[in-house]
């Protein structure tokens, strides 16, 4: 391709530059000019997914971050729910046998 057509094709945009070729200013279909411009709007397209699908994996890594802090708290939180629990089980054993033994 061309650089002035290359030039011309980055400045008008992939939006812009599918607009024009439907109206024709940029080849006929089937002429080589055509071809070159849907060779050009396919390697945006591909670039464009390319970059999305890095995205969407670098927001699932970070959505499966947050998972495993979260769920590294609650077992955390379960472990301090459990010793809590069993130190009133202990404290109230304690008074039974306060109470047991007092008389």
């Amino acid at each position: 391709m061309n650089p002035d057509t290359l030039a011309r094709l980055e400045k008008l945009g992939v939006q812009d530059v599918r607009l024009e070729m439907l109206s024709g200013r940029l080849g006929l279909p089937g002429s080589p000019n055509r071809s070159e411009v849907e060779d050009w709007i396919r390697s945006k397209d591909a670039a464009e997914s390319a970059a999305s699908s890095a995205k969407r994996a670098a927001r699932e890594e970070e959505t499966l971050s947050i998972a495993r802090k979260a769920s590294f708290r609650a077992d955390r939180a379960n472990r301090i729910a459990w010793i809590a629990a069993s130190i009133a089980i202990l404290s109230i054993i304690k008074d039974i046998v306060i109470v047991i033994f007092k008389k």
